[in-house]
């Protein structure tokens, strides 16, 4: 009975920590095939659309009259976007962007449940640092890219 009653509490003890992680991936996984079906149905309204211009010379790649159609995600000041086409002309990256909602929301909750599992003041205390560290390995890692316009400074931070 009592090694019965320590596997059940181990096992729920593992899907009290892994269990959100899971439906974290699924609901990634969920999100991405949906964009994929938007975007390869082109369903998005002229109001939805945003551009940005990145000026950066890359060598040996010609000028492009049209957009080309690119998939990928990118987050600036905390929003998530996702790039629908983009085309390079004269020493300028030209992107057609829109926002990302889903992902936003998905990325808010995960961080709430983080942000629940580490108790308040658990940086001062010692004994706790090993729940911050052991939920630190769930985040994943961002590639963070700086480039600086004529007008702004912005950070993109790919994932």
């Amino acid at each position: 009975m009592n090694r019965l009653s320590a596997v059940i509490l181990l096992v729920t003890f593992l899907l009290y920590h892994t269990g959100y992680y899971v439906f974290y991936l699924f609901s990634s996984y969920a999100i991405e095939a949906s964009w994929g079906n938007k975007i390869g149905a082109d369903d998005f309204h002229e109001n939805q659309l945003r551009e940005t211009f990145l000026p950066i010379s890359i060598p040996y790649l010609p000028d492009q009259e049209n957009f080309v159609k690119k998939t990928g995600k990118f987050e600036l000041d905390g929003r998530f976007f996702r790039v629908l086409k983009q085309r390079y002309a004269k020493d300028t990256i030209h992107i057609i962007y829109v926002q990302d909602v889903e992902s936003q929301h998905l990325a808010t909750s995960f961080r709430q449940w983080i942000a629940s599992l580490n108790p308040e003041g658990a940086a001062e205390r010692g004994s706790e640092k090993v729940l911050f560290t052991f939920v630190k390995n769930y985040l994943r890692p961002h590639f963070t890219i700086a480039f600086s316009l004529p007008t702004q400074l912005e950070v993109l931070k790919f994932s």
